[in-house]
C-alpha cells in the first residue's frame, strides 16, 4: 500500500540523515537512535513481509535484513572507532 511504503522510504531517509549529520556533528546520541531507526526498519519489514509480500524469498531477505541491523547495532555499541568518533554516550543525566 502506498501509505506503507511512503513510511518505509521515509524510515529509509531519515536513517541516512540522522547518520550523517550525526557523523558530521559527532553527536554522541548517533549509535542509539540508529538502533532505534533500525528497529523502525525491522518492524516495517515485518509487516511487508508477512502481509503484504508473495516471491518465494521474502522470509530469506527479511532474516537477511534483521541479521544486517544486529550487526551493524553491535558495531555501533562495541567499537572503539565509533566511541572516538562519537565519543561516550552522556548517560545518567550526568
Amino acid at each position: 500500500p502506498a501509505g506503507t511504503q511512503f513510511l518505509h522510504w521515509l524510515l529509509i531517509s531519515l536513517t541516512g540523515a540522522v547518520y550523517l549529520v550525526g557523523y558530521i556533528k559527532r553527536w554522541a546520541y548517533t549509535p542509539l537512535l540508529m538502533i532505534l531507526l533500525y528497529g523502525m526498519l525491522a518492524s516495517m519489514c515485518f509487516i511487508q513481509t508477512f502481509d503484504f509480500m508473495t516471491n518465494p524469498g521474502r522470509y530469506l531477505a527479511y532474516a537477511i535484513e534483521c541479521t544486517l541491523y544486529i550487526v551493524l547495532s553491535s558495531y555501533l555499541l562495541s567499537s572503539e572507532r565509533i566511541r572516538a568518533h562519537f565519543g561516550q554516550l552522556p548517560l545518567g543525566g550526568r
